[in-house]
């Protein structure tokens, strides 16, 4: 990121809600922030998503990588924490629970062939299927 911030300070850090830009001009965050961190509920934006056109394997979610586009919910102290939705790059999305920035506990992954997994994962792995 390049450190351009437009938003609301206090004490010198960011506070309240704000927009955080890339170099290139896109935006990278916008949402709310706490003490210079994302912090509440936002929007985070990848500056150079990886197409795949590889259906991803919903089971293991840690081989994504770059292959998403953008992730819109909740966020503690920087991290995808709470309940979000995961964009992927070929179209399909998580939408669930997220702890320290991994898909983590319940949620539902839509395919693009319409098909929707129910489950349960830990650390970005499923381990049940409801």
């Amino acid at each position: 990121y390049q450190r351009r911030v437009h938003g609301d300070w206090q004490m010198g850090k960011m506070e309240g809600f704000g927009t955080l830009y890339y170099a290139n001009g896109s935006i990278a965050y916008q949402g709310e922030w706490k003490e210079d961190k994302f912090h509440g509920k936002g929007v985070i934006f990848n500056d150079n998503p990886i197409e795949e056109n590889d259906e991803p394997d919903y089971k293991n979610l840690e081989d994504i990588g770059d292959a998403w586009e953008k992730y819109e919910g909740d966020f503690q102290n920087d991290a995808k924490d709470g309940i979000g939705k995961l964009f992927l790059t070929n179209g399909e999305v998580y939408e669930g629970e997220f702890k320290d920035d991994k898909v983590h506990g319940r949620g539902k992954y839509f395919k693009k062939t319409g098909n929707v997994i129910v489950g349960e994962w830990f650390e970005n792995k499923i381990v049940r299927i409801f």
